[in-house]
């Protein structure tokens, strides 16, 4: 899967986990420049990632606030610790674990 789509479904889930805590006011971050790009100029785009990326983005209308940014991974400390700990120890993490210590620290 191109790594846009791969975004755009990583998006859309997150997406469904704020909907699901009701949550009112939201900020989503992405390292992927080109996906924050295309969701902030929704509806411009006319290729069929573009018009996916508008099917997705419906969902934000049921928020009061949303705002999409650009966050650089490497200064994303508990995203690095995450992503270095489940590639080095071939695991997946999901929402309902409990954390490890390290992570709150960070």
């Amino acid at each position: 899967m191109p790594v846009e789509w791969a975004k755009l479904e990583a998006f859309e889930e997150s997406l469904k986990v704020e909907n699901k805590f009701n949550i009112s006011k939201a900020m989503f971050e992405s390292d992927y420049a080109s996906l924050v790009n295309r969701v902030n100029n929704q509806g411009k785009d006319i290729t069929i990632l573009g018009n996916c990326i508008n099917e997705v983005c419906k969902q934000l209308e049921k928020f009061d606030s949303v705002k999409i940014a650009w966050a650089n991974r490497s200064y994303n400390h508990v995203a690095s610790f995450i992503y270095d700990f489940a590639i080095n120890n071939k695991c997946n993490w999901n929402f309902n674990m409990d954390y490890s210590s390290k992570i709150h620290v960070l």
